[in-house]
């Protein structure tokens, strides 16, 4: 990165209370907004084509189906805390769409407790897959999809981030729910332990594919701006393998990687 290249406002929310948090290498660092709290990569990356990429596919197959027993604890963990806040805000039978969700694997666990779901998700391989599942799926992006109906819970879990304007896909979405309809989000949490302790060498960065990076205030703030409620939020970790740190965490949650918060229009 050249020491011309300045960036001068946070690409969330405008304001020039920014500061540099990370430097990640020569071509990308990460900035800390003080304003709304979250954090953005500068410069903004280039996105891939993600119809052509398929990240749940098991060593390269892109047609053999991934079992959720085969998935690590850590994920386990995630999508229970997840359905926790579904159930306990959702009644059964409510129309439920994830955007972004591969193969469908945390869908097919919506769709077995009850809920009607509806997938889109942009990569070809995957979307495949989930039909295998026995899912209805778009297989494209949500802003190219005319949808046929209003759902009471759209979902996204590590999708907000590869968005270059968060705030303008959450009114987006909005426009997708029933009256008082929800929105849950999973996402990485930068205030964890982990990326304090790795710093630049904590794999969820990928300032390559991650416009943003959120905290719980980042996200309130988010909230506050779309006109949506709290109704609830759960920490987990992200994937990291054994670790001495685990036990230390499981006592300090809001420490850990991962949030998911369910959010709803008012």
């Amino acid at each position: 990165m050249n020491s011309s290249d300045h960036v001068t406002t946070c690409t969330i929310c405008n304001s020039s209370h920014i500061r540099e948090l990370i430097y990640i290498s020569g071509k990308a660092k990460i900035m800390l907004c003080e304003n709304c709290k979250n954090a953005f990569t500068y410069p903004k990356p280039v996105l891939p084509d993600y119809s052509k990429g398929d990240f749940q596919a098991r060593a390269g197959d892109a047609k053999k189906l991934t079992l959720f027993e085969d998935l690590p604890i850590e994920i386990h963990e995630s999508y229970n805390a997840q359905l926790e806040l579904i159930q306990e805000n959702l009644p059964k039978g409510s129309t439920v769409l994830e955007i972004g969700g591969g193969e469908g694997i945390f869908l097919e666990l919506v769709k077995k407790r009850g809920f009607d779901v509806e997938l889109i998700e942009p990569s070809v391989t995957a979307a495949n897959r989930a039909k295998k599942r026995g899912l209805t799926v778009y297989n494209g992006y949500f802003k190219n999809n005319e949808l046929k109906k209003k759902y009471s819970l759209i979902c996204l879990g590590h999708v907000l981030e590869h968005i270059d304007d968060p705030l303008t896909a959450i009114d987006e979405m909005k426009e997708s729910l029933v009256a008082n309809g929800f929105i849950l989000l999973t996402q990485t949490n930068f205030k964890g332990f982990m990326p304090w302790f790795l710093k630049k060498k904590w794999y969820a960065w990928v300032p390559d594919q991650h416009f943003s990076h959120f905290s719980l205030e980042g996200l309130k703030y988010l909230a506050n701006r779309s006109s949506l409620t709290i109704k609830g939020y759960r920490y987990s970790r992200l994937v990291h393998g054994p670790s001495i740190y685990h036990t230390f965490l499981k006592y300090t949650p809001f420490l850990q990687d991962q949030i998911h918060i369910l959010f709803q229009a008012k």
